[in-house]
């Protein structure tokens, strides 16, 4: 008697009319905790889709009430018996994840259902974009663990400042949805029967974008970002652009914006609809 296979730790979904994939955490039953099998499956599936041609968003999202409820410690705890070699090996899968989130040339959008807790925070700040329901919560508990929040600290700072990230750090307390919006970890928050629709927009509005433009302007923000504004900062930026305007897809959507015509990538996806 065959046995139905088992599902994959995360799903990978293309909506090629809208130019968009989406990656989700199937595992409701742990409360989407990652461990070894789940991380290896997110990394690899960013690190194909920064490869697809046309590709304009990526949507991170779970099933089941939880977000992610962080590391798998019992996966972590492997790690006392292990040579400092191997657990070194082990945490750089993790950190390899939420690089290959930040780095993605494709513009990242979280979409959280349910509460986000440690690395699950790790997740969020990783995005570039992240909207969630107004029931999520978000908090990291690793000092109450014993351990440190040391391969989401980068995004985390990142995202919320050094002083506030010490804060929840060092206190294990929760932020809600409406204090995670007014802080900037979140740009987005609805009731949970608005979830999709919201995303949906977004990534409409993200795919709009020219094809070109998208990943260099992410490149743009993170080559300029926590710089003080100095002459070279200066001369980066008009190189940029200089360089940038005179390409082909560039005079394409400046010359239809001056006759008032959608550029192609807009017609196409105005198309689609």
């Amino acid at each position: 008697m065959s046995h139905p296979s088992p599902r994959p730790p995360v799903l990978v979904q293309f909506d090629p009319k809208r130019r968009c994939a989406e990656l989700r955490l199937c595992r409701p039953e742990t409360a989407n905790l990652l461990d070894q099998g789940v991380i290896a499956a997110l990394t690899n599936a960013l690190r194909e889709l920064a490869g697809q041609a046309g590709l304009r968003a990526i949507v991170l999202s779970a099933e089941g009430d939880t977000f992610c409820a962080g590391i798998d410690l019992r996966w972590m705890q492997a790690g006392a018996h292990a040579s400092p070699a191997d657990n070194l090996r082990s945490a750089a899968t993790l950190a390899r994840l939420f690089k290959a989130i930040h780095d993605s040339p494709v513009p990242t959008i979280a979409k959280i259902q349910g509460d986000a807790l440690s690395a699950g925070l790790g997740l969020v700040a990783a995005c570039d974009i992240a909207i969630a329901n107004d029931h999520a919560r978000f908090r990291t508990r690793e000092v109450r663990v014993g351990i440190l929040p040391a391969l989401m600290s980068p995004y985390v700072v990142q995202a919320l400042g050094p002083r506030l990230a010490k804060y929840l750090f060092l206190t294990a307390r929760p932020l809600s949805a409406q204090e995670a919006l007014q802080v900037g970890l979140l740009h987005q928050i609805c009731p949970s029967g608005e979830l999709d629709g919201l995303v949906a927009s977004c990534v409409d509005d993200i795919v709009q974008g020219s094809p070109a433009s998208l990943p260099a302007t992410k490149a743009l923000v993170q080559t300029v970002a926590h710089r003080a504004v100095t002459d070279q900062v200066v001369a980066e930026t008009t190189a940029c652009i200089a360089d940038f305007r005179a390409r082909g897809q560039a005079q394409a959507g400046i010359a239809c914006a001056i006759d008032g015509v959608l550029p192609p990538w807009m017609e196409d996806h105005e198309s689609s609809r």
